[in-house]
């Protein structure tokens, strides 16, 4: 009959975390430290408020579901990898990478720290077992019953050593969940120690708990008092200088066949402005339509005739010149006119394939960092508040709402406000050397 000996342990970090009391979060994160109320948490829809914040909570679901000590520890080192990736992100705040470096290197020092400590019938057992083995090395036994003898005896010697017994020292506290910072645990640990040293170390221990108790009641109250502020904006002031032609973009005209082009400066322009530009260009303000003599061919020496005209009904454009037109070009100006990348031949009506593209900018997003509870796509966003520029190139944009829409701020400490204009596709709005002034309002929601 063979028995295997049952496997047991506890990390001994495991067992002082999952004990604490009350949730000592890293300030501003809602899951990032030891304690935290997992179940409350989830019942009320909290989410991280980052990357790092988020890897946190999904730490603390790992360890609710898992008792065994070998999962947990590698739920430790996915957070570890998870809060070094979110250190050497380029999207990470200051904050967020100091604190996504604390927490790696936590984790690191916690699964060597507390990788389980073998019972005290492990041990006994072993012990036996080592003392049998060496008294039966030195022996010349013949047979099985030989060997039992010797190795009772043994044993028996072994049991009869004295025993020194140490106290365990445990420090009986309620289960909660939570995973760090391992410097409160220890310094916790050094003020209980501490009651023995007379009357001087108790009055320090209570002085400690009072003033930890303190700052717990205080953390509470700022946690508070930021879940109750909103943010909205107030007015946005810029003139309307985005441009549909950008540099190096779709900037050129190609034409002719030895690949000539015509270069049109940044700036936001209608077909009829696209027209008269490469008119001048061409040296002649003389527009080709159906009824000029020059449909036959027959064109003057070096002279160059075009003519651009959009179609209100299908909003499209029709373009005739004569010269060949070369569309294929990755800068040319054929896409915002809607035309695919093809060549057009000269003295023929050409008309686009799609409608003309002039608004490159359907939405302008102001987009807030410290703000949460909107959504783009089915996907939570940062956007405070979108708008479609009413007025033409040139003029002065001018968005106030009469009824602000106040969304809640989603972080506790504020050490930065970044305010990004974008698209609807979420890319960055050029407004050249603009001025934009942005008006934004906190208050208790």
């Amino acid at each position: 009959m063979s028995t295997t000996a049952r496997k047991s342990g506890s990390g001994i970090l495991d067992s002082v975390i999952n004990n604490l009391p009350v949730e000592l979060h890293i300030p501003g994160y809602r899951f990032c430290g030891p304690g935290t109320k997992l179940a409350k948490r989830l019942s009320r829809g909290d989410v991280g408020i980052n990357g790092l914040d988020e890897a946190c909570k999904e730490h603390d679901i790992a360890y609710s579901r898992e008792k065994n000590l070998e999962q947990r520890h590698k739920a430790d080192q996915n957070l570890g990898e998870k809060a070094l990736k979110r250190f050497k992100s380029s999207n990470a705040s200051i904050g967020e990478k100091a604190a996504a470096l604390a927490v790696a290197t936590a984790m690191k020092v916690k699964t060597k720290l507390g990788m389980g400590c073998v019972n005290e019938k492990t041990k006994k057992r072993r012990d036996v077992t080592k003392q049998a083995r060496v008294a039966l090395k030195g022996k010349n036994v013949k047979n099985m019953k030989d060997a039992i003898k010797v190795a009772l005896k043994a044993v028996n010697k072994a049991k009869k050593k004295k025993k020194f017994i140490k106290a365990v020292r445990v420090i009986p506290i309620p289960k909660t969940g939570g995973f760090l910072p391992l410097i409160p645990i220890f310094a916790g640990l050094s003020a209980l120690g501490a009651l023995g040293g007379g009357a001087a170390g108790i009055a320090k221990a209570v002085n400690d708990a009072k003033d930890a108790k303190q700052k717990l009641e205080e953390s509470k109250r700022h946690n508070v008092a930021m879940e109750q502020i909103a943010m909205g904006l107030i007015s946005f002031e810029s003139y309307n200088s985005i441009p549909n032609i950008e540099k190096n973009k779709n900037d050129k005209f190609y034409y002719g066949s030895e690949g000539e082009y015509i270069v049109i400066p940044e700036g936001n322009y209608n077909v009829d402005s696209i027209n008269k530009y490469i008119q001048r260009s061409f040296g002649d303000f003389r527009s080709l339509d159906d009824n000029d003599s020059t449909r036959t061919g027959i064109v003057k020496a070096q002279q160059k005739l075009i003519s651009i005209t959009a179609n209100n009904n299908t909003l499209k454009c029709k373009i005739k010149c004569s010269e060949d037109i070369d569309f294929t070009k990755e800068d040319s100006i054929g896409h915002m006119l809607g035309f695919k990348p093809r060549k057009l031949p000269a003295f023929i009506n050409h008309q686009s394939d799609f409608p003309v593209d002039i608004f490159n900018v359907n939405n302008i997003c102001v987009e807030c960092n410290i703000v949460g509870g909107s959504y783009v796509n089915d996907k939570q966003a940062h956007v405070i508040h979108e708008f479609f520029p009413k007025v033409p190139a040139g003029f002065k944009i001018i968005e106030a709402p009469n009824n602000v829409v106040y969304l809640p701020i989603n972080t506790r400490i504020i050490d930065q406000i970044v305010v990004n204009i974008i698209s609807e596709d979420g890319e960055l709005i050029n407004f050249g050397k603009e001025l934009v002034s942005v008006r934004l309002h906190l208050k208790e929601a």
